[in-house]
């Protein structure tokens, strides 16, 4: 299939890229008898798969990447079979370069079912804790003659090493302004006719400007071939927004870009994959009342496995879903019209599942069956040949509480830095990004992070001399108050100068085991 009609005709079953998750982290699925569910997502068995309808070789797809799909990931399904499709109509003569690669999932999506296709990997793990050995452990089990990974920083490799084409291209690396631009410029020299750009991350407003400004100043031609933003980061379609450019010749701007317009431009035309599919999903869940406050102590959890025609694994994802430790656990079996000896192996559990036996309706419609005739308060999605541990929805419903708690002691937070703050004053909140409140708190108080580039959050300071200059610059600008929240108290130990600076400086006005508040009008 043509790659732009691959992805303007890439759906989503369930969950579309503009449906919100509900106030306590889960997305909320609608069944067709007017109830509510929970979607309780299992890292054995990737909702991403389950979700996404691609409109041609879905199965083989799904076989392609199902292994990766279960290693950390900041990537979904979705963007891996674009990465794998785009990679597999390349010229013999053009490569895939991604550079940043973290734990290698969209490198390897490039590369399984590709071994004549050149992959190139670049990254010198200087983020995220750099999980070398794990990488080269994966790299090296699916990795061919073609296939190449470079431990270095990607402009010394742009600059020593790559002499050829490139047909598809991903920037993944640190995404501040300044460094999309260059990510972009560097590798454009080595720009095929038709080369396909990836660009990820672009809910955030710096690397979209910086691919925004680099169409631009280019001296060649781009065509926006998929333009999609995400209701928020680890959207389990689109992650957190992205966009796919096609290098189509020289330029011929008569006005710079600063959005891309309707389908009918079709020099920049924004094709956005959509979830026609999705059986209502609304993008703005608010629950019921009594499905909000009416959850037991150890609620039910409804298991609905797709058998898809796999019988030969079905037995162990069966297995698996019947022997979790969570004490209340429904399993519910799905069967679209299986030609293999999946219905036999399902009637041997006899009571112990809950058969749902249809004709060849499609998947879509078998999983909204399922969901259908769930009775948990939570479902969990899952295809025959995923194996759950033993303790898989325990540990997911104990994450569950863990993020209550989070959000409990995060209002209690902001409701103490309402009553410190005066309205319309400016804090600066070291919180790790972890907090996710919007620029204002209560009754206009505006927040800043920090570190912070253009009002977004920067990352942690390299040392105590930057802490304090950018400290220093924020509150000569106007900002009254800094409020550390607990996810970030080890800055404290980490920058013992800085520490000094605040405590010897500034009044603390408030310290507990959420928030530690320092005055900074003197």
């Amino acid at each position: 299939m043509d790659y732009q009609n691959f992805l303007s005709n890439i759906s989503f079953r369930l969950i579309g890229p503009e449906t919100s998750p509900a106030s306590d982290g889960l997305y909320i699925l609608p069944r067709r008898n007017g109830g509510w569910a929970r979607l309780l997502q299992l890292p054995e068995a990737p909702f991403d798969l389950i979700n996404t309808t691609l409109p041609c070789g879905e199965r083989e797809m799904q076989g392609r990447l199902r292994d990766i799909c279960k290693i950390p990931r900041m990537s979904t399904f979705v963007i891996g079979a674009m990465i794998n499709l785009g990679v597999s109509q390349m010229s013999d003569d053009q490569a895939f370069v991604n550079v940043g690669l973290w734990n290698g999932f969209t490198f390897l999506a490039g590369m399984i079912g590709n071994p004549g296709k050149v992959c190139i990997g670049i990254d010198n793990f200087s983020e995220y804790g750099g999980p070398r050995d794990a990488f080269n452990s994966r790299f090296d089990r699916y990795k061919s003659q073609k296939h190449h990974f470079y431990d270095m920083d990607y402009a010394e490799y742009f600059s020593r090493l790559d002499k050829g084409l490139i047909g598809f291209y991903l920037y993944d690396a640190e995404h501040s302004y300044h460094n999309q631009l260059r990510g972009l410029q560097i590798a454009e020299p080595f720009f095929a006719d038709g080369c396909i750009i990836l660009i990820d991350d672009t809910n955030w407003s710096e690397p979209r400007n910086a691919t925004l400004d680099f169409i631009n100043a280019s001296a060649h031609d781009y065509r926006m071939l998929l333009d999609v933003t995400t209701s928020c980061n680890s959207h389990p379609t689109f992650w957190n927004g992205i966009m796919i450019l096609q290098k189509v010749g020289l330029a011929s701007k008569e006005a710079p870009i600063t959005d891309f317009g309707p389908p009918s431009d079709q020099r920049t035309a924004t094709l956005k994959a959509s979830s026609k599919k999705s059986n209502g999903a609304r993008a703005e869940t608010t629950l019921p009342l009594a499905v909000e406050e009416g959850l037991r102590e150890f609620p039910v959890v409804s298991i609905i496995v797709n058998s898809g025609g796999q019988g030969h694994v079905l037995s162990e994802t069966i297995e698996s879903a019947l022997n979790q430790t969570h004490p209340r656990i429904e399993v519910i079996v799905v069967d679209d019209g299986s030609t293999d000896d999946s219905r036999e192996i399902i009637a041997r559990y006899g009571t112990r599942v809950i058969p749902l036996l249809r004709d060849n309706e499609g998947h879509t419609s078998a999983i909204n069956a399922g969901l259908s005739l769930s009775k948990g308060d939570f479902v969990c999605l899952v295809n025959a040949g995923d194996r759950l541990a033993s303790n898989a929805v325990e540990v997911a419903m104990n994450a569950r509480d863990d993020h209550a708690r989070f959000l409990k002691n995060l209002h209690r937070s902001m409701r103490e830095i309402e009553r410190l703050v005066p309205a319309e004053e400016t804090f600066i909140l070291v919180d790790e990004d972890r907090w996710g409140t919007t620029s204002e708190v209560g009754a206009g108080r505006h927040r800043t992070p920090f570190l912070e580039r253009g009002g977004e959050y920067w990352g942690p300071p390299p040392d105590d001399a930057t802490a304090i200059q950018e400290f220093e610059r924020l509150r000569k600008s106007g900002a009254s108050f800094i409020v550390f929240g607990w996810p970030a108290f080890w800055w404290f130990g980490y920058y013992p100068g800085f520490h000094h600076h605040l405590r010897s400086t500034f009044r603390c006005v408030m310290e507990n085991e959420r928030v530690v508040v320092f005055d900074l009008r003197r």
